[in-house]
């Protein structure tokens, strides 16, 4: 995503330049096996098929498949670690299905494993000192586990949390973890009576709130489009209308223009997992970026918006 002070065309060229190091770069690395890394992963061994492209992942599936039997043990064990808002586990045949896909393109997955940040120690090597993106020369990657890997381009796909920092520096009972605490309208609601963001005048949206379901772009969008409504009803006077994510949640991960896979859950009837052929007709051969991002804001009337602090 761009920064906050990048203009249009800085963002581009800052995205042409990744591309421009990658296509430098002969042994890739990426470090975390979650959506992000996999999805970059996929990516570059789609249009790089002649690079070594090496995914690391701490646990033991991609997208750290989670049974709900882990849920019930520590709610056994007194449930004072279990916040509010758990995550949707990610479906354990996706997992599977994902790392045939990683095969198939030619991705070496090494799971089960941690990086050192920066890894350091006295051998001779030129040990990576911690830098993502292009490297100066060749560098050696160490793992927890004493094995290590070469590379010269490095992605970060893991340790990204949403920044709740805003709230949490004002009223730490509302947040629920690392989220924004919201209820059934998506408002800030405190767990301290005397806060002052229980005056009913916050909303929390996207990855940041603890509204139900996967944090992923359709539910952001879902949670924008509800706030935007309830706050047109709350200057009519209107009744507001409770936030749903709908029957159906899920998720589809593209790797490269003709490779991806994905799950839907549909309420009590289960989940079913699908593969390339959906997630292609859902996602086409530009990952979604048109449809879902760059298209949403083209038009000829921009907005001029003005925020008074």
């Amino acid at each position: 995503m761009p920064s906050w002070n990048q203009t249009e065309q800085e963002f581009i060229e800052s995205l042409r330049q990744s591309q421009r190091e990658i296509y430098k770069a002969k042994k890739i690395l990426v470090i975390g096996g979650g959506a992000v890394g996999v999805e970059i992963a996929g990516e570059i061994a789609a249009h790089h098929a002649e690079k070594s492209v090496t995914l690391v992942h701490k646990d033991y599936g991609l997208l750290s498949p989670t049974p709900f039997t882990k849920v019930n043990e520590k709610l056994q064990k007194g449930g004072m670690d279990i916040h509010s808002y758990s995550s949707p586990p990610t479906d354990p045949r996706l997992s599977i299905d994902l790392q045939n896909l990683c095969k198939k393109l030619g991705i070496k997955t090494i799971l089960n494993v941690r990086v050192f940040f920066p890894s350091s120690d006295k051998n001779t090597e030129v040990k990576w000192d911690g830098k993502f993106g292009l490297q100066d020369e060749l560098v050696t990657v160490r793992l927890k586990s004493g094995d290590s890997i070469k590379a010269d381009y490095i992605h970060c796909g893991c340790g990204m949390k949403p920044n709740s920092n805003l709230v949490g520096e004002i009223d730490q009972n509302a947040l629920d973890g690392d989220l924004i605490r919201v209820n059934e309208y998506l408002k800030v609601n405190s767990t301290s009576k005397v806060s002052i963001l229980n005056n009913n005048h916050y909303y929390a949206i996207g990855d940041v709130c603890s509204c139900p379901g996967f944090k992923v772009g359709h539910t952001a969008f879902a949670s924008a489009a509800k706030t935007a409504s309830n706050i047109i009803n709350e200057i009519k006077g209107r009744t507001l209308s409770k936030y749903n994510p709908g029957f159906i949640s899920g998720l589809n991960l593209p790797l490269g223009p003709n490779e991806g896979a994905g799950m839907a859950t549909f309420g009590w009837l289960g989940t079913w997992v699908f593969g390339s052929r959906l997630t292609n007709r859902a996602r086409g051969k530009d990952a979604g970026t048109e449809k879902y991002f760059a298209g949403r804001f083209k038009g000829d009337n921009k907005p001029d918006m003005k925020v008074d602090f």
